[in-house]
């Protein structure tokens, strides 16, 4: 096969978990007046619905490309810090 197709085929295969992630996250984004509206959760909190799902629509891309953070890490941290400071602001901790 030549290298230049499939560098081009490389790049395609990888952007097709993207493009996925991309409509889900369109769906949920769409749909968050009505998610907010039925669980009678404030803007802040519907913000943090929409981190929430974006982390767990993007976590299988991230174990894809081997970048989640070891456990102790101070990537892990960062992570955990971030988090609880989001947390923190919509009010749920």
């Amino acid at each position: 096969m030549n290298p230049r197709f499939q560098r081009w085929l490389a790049l395609f295969a990888l952007s097709l978990p993207v493009v996925a992630l991309s409509v889900d996250m369109n769906g949920v984004v769409v749909l968050l007046p009505t998610i907010g509206r039925d669980l009678g959760v404030t803007p802040a909190v519907a913000g943090a619905i929409v981190s929430v799902a974006s982390l767990a629509f993007a976590a299988p891309l991230l174990l894809e490309v081997g970048k989640v953070p070891v456990a102790g890490s101070a990537d892990a941290r960062l992570l955990a810090e971030e988090s609880a400071r989001l947390m923190q602001e919509a009010g749920l901790k």
